[in-house]
């Protein structure tokens, strides 16, 4: 009889256990999905007051693309986005305003029909080249594989092969994009590619802000 207690408090004390671990477990994961939600309302309130789009990354979406976050309390997470925020749209403001420059640019060499492309197919000299510049704050590298004529009195680019961005391997922000989603214009008689690139800059707090990067390679460094 003794040993029947004896097996029935332990099978007792083992449910619970098990069910204390559960409710634990379960108490658990309603804690994280609240503190989900309150991450998510932030993003969406700050995305509306500064009429821009900051997206909530979670811990599960974060391991998937194989990023690490460290993720502050609400109140720190607000704070980190708006003094991040504030960069990001001056960054796509001064974007903005020298990829109107470079399409005026593009216009004025067109329009005043710089010399300097050898018009002749049999003097006409190409190599291939592969440049790389750093992007907006090391967050990524962005690589520009073309074609350059180096026949003409200058160095002009003749056909752009390919634009690639890879994101930085170590630190934060980071920028990634889709591979399609480079643009380029010529300007300058030819002599420089103007590269913008729209993407999403993602910050250690775990948060993404849409971002466009422009660059200017020049076929004169070949």
């Amino acid at each position: 009889m003794k040993n029947l207690f004896k097996r029935v408090t332990v099978t007792g004390m083992i449910l619970s256990f098990v069910c204390l671990g559960c409710v634990s477990a379960f108490a658990s994961e309603i804690k994280a999905e609240n503190n989900d939600e309150r991450y998510k309302e932030i993003c969406e309130s700050l995305s509306e007051e500064y009429g821009t789009t900051i997206s909530y990354i979670s811990d599960e979406d974060a391991k998937e693309l194989g990023l690490i976050v460290n993720r502050p309390s609400p109140e720190e997470f607000e704070k980190d986005i708006r003094n991040n925020i504030k960069k990001a749209i001056e960054h796509n403001e001064e974007v903005r305003e020298l990829t109107e420059q470079a399409k005026l640019n593009e216009q004025i060499s067109e329009d005043s029909n710089l010399s300097g492309i050898s018009t002749s197919a049999s003097r006409a000299t190409t190599q291939s080249a592969t440049q790389k510049k750093s992007g907006w704050g090391g967050s990524h590298k962005v690589t520009l594989k073309s074609k350059i004529n180096t026949s003409g009195s200058y160095n002009t680019y003749s056909s752009i092969t390919s634009i690639e961005s890879s994101a930085a391997l170590f630190g934060y922000p980071k920028f990634y994009c889709d591979s399609d989603s480079a643009t380029y214009d010529l300007i300058d008689a030819r002599r420089t590619c103007a590269v913008s690139i729209d993407g999403v800059m993602i910050y250690e707090s775990g948060y993404q802000v849409k971002v466009t990067e422009y660059l200017e390679f020049y076929a004169s460094s070949i």
